[in-house]
């Protein structure tokens, strides 16, 4: 299975994931900090939890922000009654102006999570765009699903005590269907009736 590869930037974040057929490495860049996990694919759940950030709210409050540091700038210039020392318009200003450029420059973007297993992976939704960030989600979870059937998947060698609760693990987690469960099991002892016909 060749290795996928995912990059989702947006403004200070840095994003790079790259998938092969055991293992999701991930790198995460933001201002000064990298972080870097390698994730074992049978430790990824199977479902997404989707996270949508409110647009037109984030620039309600982005443009609010800037009108009044610039108004603050205006009224230090023309407010000539000394309600404030020039001292206090200059900080009041600077601290307005300050915020609206951490406000903008903070990310803010949807969210698609893997969730149900031991590790939780994050992704932008919309960076490079939905349907590439849906693609490299989806192909994850498939390769996890079928890393856990391989591993899990039925051996004539184990006692049926173990192999049935391997199946029943499988599909309570939705690994495999209810039809590939019956499969899987009417497989299994038929391997076991060749082996031991008795």
């Amino acid at each position: 299975m060749n290795t996928i590869k995912l990059i989702q930037k947006h403004i200070l974040c840095y994003n790079e994931y790259h998938l092969d057929y055991k293992f999701l490495l991930v790198e995460e860049r933001s201002g000064f900090e990298i972080k870097k996990r390698k994730i074992r694919l049978e430790n990824i759940g199977h479902k997404l939890k989707i996270e949508k950030e409110n647009e037109l709210l984030i620039w309600i409050v982005f443009i609010f922000i800037g009108i009044t540091s610039f108004l603050l700038v205006i009224g230090n210039a023309i407010d000539h009654s000394n309600h404030f020392s020039t001292w206090a318009w200059i900080l009041m200003s600077i601290s307005s102006i300050w915020l609206t450029t951490l406000f903008f420059l903070t990310p803010k973007t949807s969210k698609i999570t893997i969730v149900s297993g031991s590790e939780l992976v994050e992704f932008m939704l919309d960076k490079p765009s939905e349907n590439a960030v849906r693609a490299f989600v989806d192909e994850t979870i498939s390769r996890s699903k079928n890393l856990l059937i391989r591993k899990y998947r039925p051996d004539p060698d184990l006692p049926e005590e173990i192999v049935l609760h391997q199946l029943n693990w499988l599909r309570d987690r939705e690994i495999i269907s209810m039809d590939d469960f019956f499969n899987m099991k009417s497989d299994y002892y038929s391997k076991i009736y060749r082996v031991n016909p008795d």
